[in-house]
């Protein structure tokens, strides 16, 4: 899934300035997804949060801008993220499931 304010894409597939990604992590794309493209992903002027949101448990994890630099942290019970601005509880991301 992919946020962005601006509203300018590039086509019809990719989005020119997104300012949040958030990835599902599967056991097949999982390195790539932690390692290839949150790397890409961090050079994109426009992003402010990468989210990796497990789908083997209950955990999340992200990658947020503050300044040039980049923080990464394990989120525990909710997530606040930047764009657009609002928190969500980590029990409700899976709320559905059978995790």
């Amino acid at each position: 899934m992919v946020v962005a304010c601006s509203g300018g894409q590039d086509d019809d597939y990719t989005e020119a300035e997104p300012c949040l990604i958030v990835e599902v992590l599967s056991e097949n794309t999982r390195m790539a997804d932690q390692n290839y493209k949150a790397e890409r992903y961090r050079d994109l002027p426009s992003l402010q949060a990468y989210l990796l949101v497990d789908s083997r448990s209950r955990s999340a994890a992200i990658w947020r801008r503050n300044g040039q630099e980049w923080i990464f942290e394990v989120l525990e019970d909710s997530i606040a993220l930047p764009c657009p601005e609002v928190t969500l509880n980590l029990a409700e991301l899976y709320e559905g499931t059978s995790l």
